[in-house]
């Protein structure tokens, strides 16, 4: 019985993780500005170090089975470069901040 509750709470949390990554593959746009909602994908207001690299990650499988090379993405900001003020988040202005500069507009990632 125990065995039991164990594998149904695991297949849940499996559920649950895949909703969660195929919602956010689904909102991901191939192209242009990623919105801030995406990133946010646990909805707690700020973007975390492992949305981020999730997001991120999801963008650049999309964009090689697609057929793109993603040439620039050596040069995407990082997540410490997003996180302007070294709180472990980036906000949704520092995010704003950080497309408005330009950074992003020829490198895939926006």
């Amino acid at each position: 019985m125990k065995m039991k509750k164990t594998l149904s709470a695991a297949l849940l949390s499996t559920v649950i993780g895949l909703s969660a990554s195929m919602v956010s593959a689904y909102d991901l746009p191939m192209r242009g500005p990623i919105p801030f909602a995406t990133w946010d994908a646990n909805g707690n207001g700020t973007i975390e170090e492992q949305e981020f690299n999730t997001i991120r990650e999801q963008r650049q499988e999309m964009m090689k089975s697609s057929g793109f090379m993603g040439r620039n993405m050596a040069g995407a900001p990082t997540f410490t470069q997003l996180d302007r003020d070294s709180d472990s988040m980036v906000t949704e202005e520092e995010l704003t901040a950080m497309q408005q500069e330009g950074r992003w507009a020829n490198r895939g990632m926006g």
